[in-house]
């Protein structure tokens, strides 16, 4: 059986990843324009650290408020949001730079998930799916709901992308000119929380934080329109995914392991084109 046709295998996973990675690719712009490029990485483990508590509290404490109401993945995109906000918006002190503020994270939040992990007895395989994605299969509703959080973060990326851009390069003059940067910058942190947040569920930390890296930082060495960066951007996120997707199951190889190197493929590939079109200027 060919790929195209065992679809109905595979269909909601694609569907989900490439939306998914399209917005990650989508907000990876601005965390390549404001140097906080290990963000999204510290972001997938917070991710994780809401989908354990979670877990925990409902081992422990079932009737906690909240746990009926929301999934695992719900709590990861909250955790992943707060954490955004925190880490995006935190100052750094003289002996304690952004850099190890996300490494802290990134450190912390991968201990709690290992330490709160083996305290819980019951669904370790449904952690394992929430934690690394699953891309063999994956239930509808958490199709949908990938895709609903997925179009609205790039929906908000393409509507603000030019005070977006405009804040990230000078924010001193953007506020001159009666740009709202501390909200802007509130927008863009939920934004990137949500994207990692559920793009992790989907297909896990490691394709997750290609996206962010590759597709954006591709994008800016082609394009200068803050739009085009975006739109660009997000289209190759959603074709590192498919085509991720496409050789995992042609080869019998890991799918995320695949979708991180046809980002970086991608990458190389727009390096060069860059490259070849300097020389011809």
């Amino acid at each position: 059986m060919t790929f195209f046709e065992s679809s109905f295998l595979w269909l909601d996973v694609v569907v989900a990843s490439a939306l998914s990675g399209a917005a990650v690719a989508a907000v990876g712009v601005h965390a390549t324009l404001r140097r906080v490029v290990f963000l999204p990485a510290a972001l997938s483990q917070v991710a994780g650290l809401g989908v354990v508590t979670w877990f925990l509290l409902a081992h422990r404490l079932p009737g906690f408020p909240g746990l009926e109401l929301a999934d695992p993945g719900a709590w990861a995109i909250l955790f992943t949001a707060l954490g955004a906000l925190a880490l995006g918006f935190v100052r750094e002190g003289r002996a304690i730079t952004r850099e190890w503020l996300l490494g802290a994270a990134f450190v912390g939040s991968a201990t709690a998930v290992l330490l709160i992990g083996a305290s819980v007895p019951q669904g370790v395989h449904d952690i394992d799916d929430v934690l690394f994605g699953n891309a063999i299969a994956l239930e509808r509703s958490v199709m949908w709901q990938a895709v609903g959080v997925s179009l609205a973060v790039l929906a908000v990326q393409v509507a603000l992308a030019r005070p977006f851009v405009a804040s990230a390069f000078d924010p001193e003059t953007a506020r001159a000119h009666g740009v709202p940067v501390r909200r802007l910058d509130a927008v863009l942190f939920l934004c990137m929380g949500a994207a990692i947040a559920t793009n992790t569920r989907v297909v896990g930390a490691l394709p997750a934080f290609a996206f962010a890296v590759f597709p954006g930082a591709g994008a800016l060495r082609l394009v200068r329109d803050a739009r085009a960066l975006v739109l660009l951007a997000a289209l190759t996120g959603a074709l590192a995914a498919f085509l991720g997707y496409w050789l995992s199951f042609e080869l019998s190889l890991p799918t995320g392991a695949c979708m991180a190197s046809v980002a970086g493929a991608v990458y190389a590939a727009q390096t060069g084109a860059e490259a070849l079109l300097g020389r011809r200027d």
